[in-house]
């Protein structure tokens, strides 16, 4: 095992190597105990943080009906959600320039009240200048603007001056529209005019509600701007006209005022004489030259604290993410202030015990605490979690069986068997040698350039589907290939790779045989017209074989099963039957596939009629020409006895057993009121847990009890707690399974017997799939070959081979290789999650969900680091 740091302020803990028992645990989850911890409250959190450094505890809530924010280290929590909300904000300044993490090499450690203090100034800095750029943007952007209107103004306003008075000319002329608008007399020879600024896409509109609301009394008059113009509000570019609206009266000021208020137009002053016209242009210059320097400062000061957030906010983030573990553990202890320590309870697998346990030393050392932290093993009736230990060559096939359920604690595990037979069962359905060479090539690659795709995982789930399991394909890929090998099947094609074991008579066409072929299928085969009838029937029943040897090993794990929980009765009443009732009816199949194989000269009856006759004709004289083997009759009645016995025997004896054993049960609880009575004994003493003798309290009997607590040195409180303790978790009553009934068992009994017997046979038929695939898999790849490699260079002469082998390149990676191979993929995981595991796997674990440093800091790195 690597050497893992545990951390602490002076002291580093180091896992000790470990030979045999460090074996990776396959074939079934860990051996699991039930712990339960004490420790003081000076060392509560060096503890806790140890043990996430191991990443081998699995601690219980022992306060669930107190709500979260009355818990202890609620406060806590709550604080570190706080620092979690601050580098939320800081990783989105750092998205929103385009900013990658740059982590520091060495790891600092922080305190955690100086870190909150750095967080919150460097979030008001932050803050302060982002309101002060956003400010200084937006009075840019005015000023442009206006610039915009006094440039554009200069050139047209004499003009549309002139052309306004002239309008008002024809005012004066209907005096009583003048009045309606509210003006009087005297104001209708003063002119007066607005100038700003509108979006472009809004001009049209913008002008007709004008003309509605003046009632046609005004001039408009309008130019664009040379450039797209930053909007002040909205922060975008858009294209942008410079408008003046002339008018009389201040009514009508006030309703132009309004509408470009609602349409977001920019109204600016406009100079009344050419003095105060160039004046105003000149200081527009000027202070955008002030703001130019002003925001250069700003920006030097954002990039100072980018830069400490880009160095930092990596392991800022992943020690929040440890304080918020650390403090969650912690609010699923129960803490005892009389005793002034927290006890907690949890899983810790038996071989990591010691471990766990020079972890608390180390956590005791660091702290000098004079009160060390205590561990020790409680019996209990709960399940404890599955943990199933994997690497990086068996993570993928884990990860499908966990797909379909957790393992349950102490049962066999599909992931060992699934290394292996995956793969295989794949080959059989892909099996050619030139498309698993590809397929291999291509898996290979991912597992040498393994970090892009490692990149691409951590924002594609397909990449992330690739990335696991890399090393599975290749194991699926090398088995491909050497089923291809044994079908002698190359792109659908046989290949000559030893000598055949057929000599042709090139004059008679005679065919003698010479010899057997080395391995695989003779490709001499290829060239007869039986050639489809001979591969269907061999693959079809080859089939069959391996899907009875399938599932056969599925029974025999359920037998390891049943050994480890020490279900006897199951061993007796439902592995033999199960066992004998396959291989009495398929079994016996595959018997006569392997016979006739091994005999071409004897008789060749079907398969199926065989079958059917052994049950509807047992003992009965077989026909000398659809007999097989001599005896053949005595065999298959004698098989015929067994099936029946064994339907009864799953039917009728266990669910007797179990009616008698409920009954009994009955019985003996019968007169009695359920109570839950706990002993002392299943608790260990002082001397066993401190290995301090109780004299050296220098108390007697009496006086513990009569005496003050007060009066106790914090070791005589701890040793107190302890004794007098129970252990938490289990002072609630647990959940009793309900106990069926003798009906139930019965019918429970007749069900499980039926979906057996009928599944065999549809389980059994559905492996058939392997032949299927294979067929559909040589064939279409040799209806590809024909068609374009052979008939697209006929019709077109010239290009048409390079056509026709780009085509055919094209479609062998893109239909055969990717997508015949899912299929197969899909296909297999099916005949696994049904066919196969449905005979021993429960899957009703939950997951062993350790606080663990490592999975917490992959996880804050990749919320950093996404890319």
């Amino acid at each position: 095992m690597n050497h893992a740091e545990i951390l602490g302020s002076h002291h580093i803990f180091v896992m000790k190597n470990q030979k045999k028992d460090d074996a990776i645990h396959m074939l079934r989850p860990e051996p699991m105990d039930y712990v339960q911890f004490v420790f003081p409250e000076e060392t509560a959190y060096t503890a806790i943080k140890q043990l996430g450094n191991i990443g081998m505890t699995h601690f219980l809530d022992l306060n669930p009906r107190v709500k979260v924010n009355k818990r202890e280290f609620s406060q806590d929590i709550i604080r570190c959600s706080e620092l979690r909300r601050i580098l939320r904000f800081f990783k989105a300044q750092l998205d929103a320039r385009d900013l990658v993490p740059n982590p520091a090499e060495t790891e600092e450690n922080y305190r955690f009240t100086d870190l909150e203090d750095k967080f919150h100034t460097i979030e008001r800095t932050l803050k302060d200048l982002i309101q002060t750029q956003t400010q200084m943007d937006q009075h840019k952007c005015e000023l442009i603007e206006m610039r915009h209107v006094l440039t554009l103004g200069e050139s047209f306003l004499l003009s549309a001056m002139n052309d306004a008075k002239q309008g008002m000319e024809m005012i004066e002329k209907n005096p009583a529209a003048a009045r309606a608008m509210g003006m009087e007399a005297s104001q209708i020879h003063g002119l007066s005019f607005l100038a700003g600024i509108i979006a472009q896409s809004k001009i049209e509109v913008f002008h007709r509600m004008l003309f509605v609301a003046l009632r046609g009394n005004f001039v408009f008059e309008y130019r664009p701007v040379s450039e797209p113009v930053i909007d002040p509000v909205t922060n975008l570019r858009e294209e942008k006209l410079v408008f003046f609206v002339f008018f009389t009266g201040d009514h009508a000021r006030n309703r132009i005022m309004r509408i470009c208020t609602s349409y977001g137009a920019s109204l600016y002053p406009y100079p009344t004489t050419h003095e105060e016209h160039t004046q105003t242009l000149a200081d527009i210059d000027n202070r955008l030259d002030t703001l130019v320097t002003v925001q250069a400062r700003s920006d030097e000061q954002m990039e100072k604290e980018l830069d400490i957030i880009q160095r930092n906010i990596v392991q800022w983030n992943v020690f929040v993410s440890r304080e918020t573990g650390i403090y969650h553990s912690l609010n699923m202890f129960v803490v005892d202030s009389h005793a002034h320590c927290l006890v907690g309870e949890g899983w810790v697998p038996t071989r990591r015990l010691g471990i766990v346990n020079e972890a608390l030393e180390n956590a005791t050392r660091v702290t000098r605490s004079a009160v060390p932290a205590i561990s020790h093993v409680l019996p209990t009736s709960r399940t404890p979690p599955s943990l199933v230990e994997t690497n990086k060559f068996t993570l993928a096939q884990q990860k499908i069986v966990s797909s379909y359920g957790v393992p349950s604690y102490g049962e066999v595990n599909p992931g060992l068997a699934t290394l292996f037979t995956f793969p295989f069962l794949f080959a059989l359905m892909f099996g050619d040698f030139g498309h698993g060479i590809i397929f291999t090539i291509i898996s290979v690659f991912m597992c040498i350039f393994h970090k892009p795709l490692e990149n691409m995982a951590r924002t594609s789930d397909i990449g992330r589907y690739f990335h696991l399991g890399r090393f599975f394909l290749v194991n699926m890929g090398v088995m491909a290939t050497y089923v291809g090998l044994l079908y002698n099947e190359v792109f659908s094609l046989s290949v000559n790779f030893f000598k055949s074991g057929y000599t042709v008579d090139s004059v008679t066409g005679s065919v003698t045989r010479t010899h057997t072929y080395v391995f695989g299928v003779d490709p001499i085969w290829r060239q007869c017209d039986n050639y489809l009838i001979f591969t269907n029937s061999m693959k079809m029943k080859m089939s069959v074989i391996v899907g009875v040897l399938h599932m056969i090993l599925g029974i025999i794990f359920s037998l390891f099963n049943f050994i480890h929980k020490r279900q006897w009765l199951d061993v007796w009443c439902t592995f033999l039957p199960k066992l004998l009732l396959l291989l009495s009816l398929f079994g016996y199949m595959d018997f006569m596939i392997i016979y006739k194989w091994m005999d071409p000269t004897g008789n060749k009856p079907m398969l199926i009629s065989t079958m059917i006759n052994m049950f509807l004709g047992a003992f009965q004289p077989i026909a000398d020409d659809t007999r097989l083997y001599i005896g053949q009759e005595a065999v298959q009645g004698v098989l015929f006895i067994v099936t029946i016995v064994c339907v009864v025997w799953m039917m009728i004896p266990k669910a007797a057993i179990e009616i008698a054993q409920i009954q009994k049960k009955k019985k003996a609880t019968k007169g009695f009121k359920k109570s839950l009575i706990r002993s002392d004994s299943l608790h260990p003493s002082t001397s066993e847990l401190l290995e301090i003798n109780p004299d050296d309290l220098h108390m007697s009997n009496v006086e513990r009890s009569d005496s003050d607590p007060s009066s106790y040195t914090p070791t005589q409180r701890l040793q107190k707690t302890v004794v007098e303790m129970q252990p938490v978790s289990l002072n609630e009553e647990e959940e009793e399974e309900e106990e069926m009934g003798a009906g139930e068992v019965i019918v429970h009994a007749l069900i499980e017997t039926i979906e057996f017997v009928l599944g065999a046979i549809s389980n059994t038929a559905s492996y058939l799939r392997l032949w299927a695939l294979s067929l559909a898999h040589g064939e279409l790849g040799e209806v590809f070959y024909q068609y374009l490699m052979i008939l697209i260079p006929k019709l077109i002469p010239v290009f048409g081979s390079i056509i026709g082998i780009a085509a055919w390149i094209g479609v062998t990676l893109a239909l055969i290789v990717m997508m015949e191979g899912l299929s197969a993929f899909l296909h297999c995981l099916r005949l696994h999650w049904v066919e196969f595991q449905n005979k021993f796997y429960q899957a009703e674990g939950y997951v062993f969900s350790p606080l663990s440093f490592k999975i917490i800091d992959e996880s804050a790195r990749l919320f950093i680091q996404p890319e």
